[in-house]
Parts: structure tokens; C-alpha cells; sequence
């Protein structure tokens, strides 16, 4: 379970620092050919979290995350080089869906899903599913494909200011 405050803490600050910080390390290191920051932005006009966890080695996640922790701890202003964005989602609209959360009470988000483990990709492979155990994988499915409720239903949420999501 997450509370709005941690997933908008996690949105406004940890992101923004963890972006930067993966794009001067990916500089720093040259991986796959990056020299300059703006080669992280793969002909885009933002940069993509999504598309720069897949460059960064399950090793090397600990550091930049322990980096980002301190910058936080610190009080280090949330500022990047470039927006941040996603294909499949863009931010615009996770913004608006935390207002929406917000506005009608809903205070926590409870996680039905299987979360990503990036430390499996150590392990080889760059196909979209090998962030899942075959478990986890199966467990997603079932999840998805047995659900007829809408998240926003009276399924999924009631009395308690929590989504199921």
C-alpha cells in the first residue's frame, strides 16, 4: 500500500533526481555510446525513465539509488536538464490522476500487481516480460485477464480512501 503523499514525493522529487543522476552516470561511464546528456534523450524531446533503467545494470541500481536517497536527505532541489515523460503514459495525465485521487478522498493506492524486479535482468535478455518471475508473470496475467472491475468502481474502492490499482 502507498499513501498519495509517497507516490507524489516519489513523482516530484525522487524521479527528477534519479533521472539525473542515471544521465551523468551514463555520461560518465559512456554507456552504449552516450557522451553528452543529450544523448540520453534517443531522439525525443524528454527523457525517458523507462528507457534509461534498461542501460543501467542490476549493480550499479544500488548506488545511483543511494545517491538519490542522500540528495534527498539533503533537501537537493528536484531539478532535471530535460522533461521527463513516457510513451505509454505520459506524466501530464499521472498528474491529473493524482488530483482526481486527491479531490475525491482517496488517500492510499493499494498495489494488485506484481512489482518489476529489475535485478533479473542481469540474468540476460531484453524482452519486456523478464522483469518477471515466471510466477510473477502468470500472477499479473491471472490478475489481468479475471478482473472485469473498473479501478474506479465501487469494486475497488470503497469507504476507506483506497484505490486498488
Amino acid at each position: 500500500m502507498y499513501s498519495l503523499e509517497e507516490i507524489e514525493q516519489a513523482f516530484s522529487q525522487y524521479l527528477p533526481l534519479w533521472v539525473g543522476d542515471v544521465v551523468n552516470f551514463m555520461v560518465t561511464v559512456q554507456r552504449n555510446g552516450v557522451k553528452v546528456p543529450t544523448d540520453c534523450l534517443y531522439g525525443k524531446p524528454y527523457v525517458d525513465p523507462a528507457m534509461l533503467i534498461r542501460h543501467i545494470r542490476g549493480n550499479e541500481r544500488e548506488p545511483i539509488d543511494q545517491s538519490v536517497r542522500a540528495k534527498l536527505e539533503e533537501n537537493v532541489p528536484p531539478i532535471t536538464e530535460f522533461p521527463i515523460s513516457n510513451d505509454k503514459f505520459p506524466f501530464g495525465i499521472f498528474i491529473d490522476f493524482l488530483s482526481f485521487l486527491k479531490s475525491q478522498g482517496i488517500m492510499k493506492i493499494n498495489r494488485v500487481y506484481s512489482p518489476k524486479d529489475y535485478s533479473r535482468l542481469k540474468m540476460g535478455g531484453g524482452w519486456v516480460w523478464n522483469v518477471f518471475s515466471p510466477e510473477a508473470a502468470e500472477r499479473n496475467l491471472r490478475i489481468f485477464f479475471e478482473s472485469k472491475a473498473d479501478p474506479l468502481t465501487q469494486n475497488n474502492h470503497d469507504k476507506t480512501n483506497e484505490i486498488n490499482l
